[in-house]
């Protein structure tokens, strides 16, 4: 499993766990991976799912500027 996936899943985990500040660390460094397999569409992707992840922790506000700024991307 890339180290990436790795994030995701441990960033999964402690949503669950209720370590809401550790999981959003954890997804950030998921979304921020620098590998050579992320390509400007799999980031794209990848923060449309921090936005759905911010949407199930009740981040409201951090939800709507994310997908604002993915709104006036263009695609």
């Amino acid at each position: 499993m890339r180290a990436s996936q790795r994030d995701f899943r441990q960033a999964v985990t402690l949503s669950r766990l209720g370590d809401s500040e550790a999981a959003i660390a954890t997804f950030l460094r998921y979304v921020n991976a620098r590998s050579g397999d992320v390509t400007p569409s799999e980031r794209n992707i990848r923060e449309v799912q921090l936005a759905e992840f911010y949407a199930y922790l009740n981040r409201p506000r951090e939800c709507g500027e994310l997908l604002g700024k993915l709104l006036r991307r263009p695609s």
